[in-house]
């Protein structure tokens, strides 16, 4: 769930398996539960992958001080990527939610009190 100021429900996100993209439309009513609503996909575990990982399971190999820089950098510049996304994803979000004016006089509620 995406919340904006006062905790507003903005958009609900989904993160699923590329093999099952697209489910997020046979789900429960997200079209009238959400304001927005998305899906995030990552790569779906394939045979040739489980397999490499069974026959793996047990490895002991080492990394090289190279190759755990290479993969910190490519690490680093993804969620680099991820973090520009998400703050272009929010500032959208900002753009056109307009938040829900209160309603003081239902609760009784004195805004002028901290109340």
């Amino acid at each position: 769930m995406l919340t904006g100021p006062g905790g507003r429900l903005v958009a609900a996100l989904d993160i699923t398996a590329s093999g099952s993209q697209d489910h997020i439309f046979d789900k429960d009513n997200w079209e009238k539960r959400f304001p927005s609503f998305a899906e995030i996909t990552y790569q779906s575990l394939t045979d040739v992958t489980l397999e490499l990982m069974r026959g793996r399971k047990d490895a002991t190999g080492s990394v090289s001080k190279e190759e755990l820089a290479a993969f910190q950098a490519a690490a680093a510049e993804r969620r680099n990527r991820f973090m520009e996304r998400r703050d272009e994803i929010r500032a959208d979000f900002d753009t056109y939610v307009k938040p829900l004016k209160p309603k003081p006089a239902v609760f009784n509620l004195r805004p002028e009190l901290g109340i």
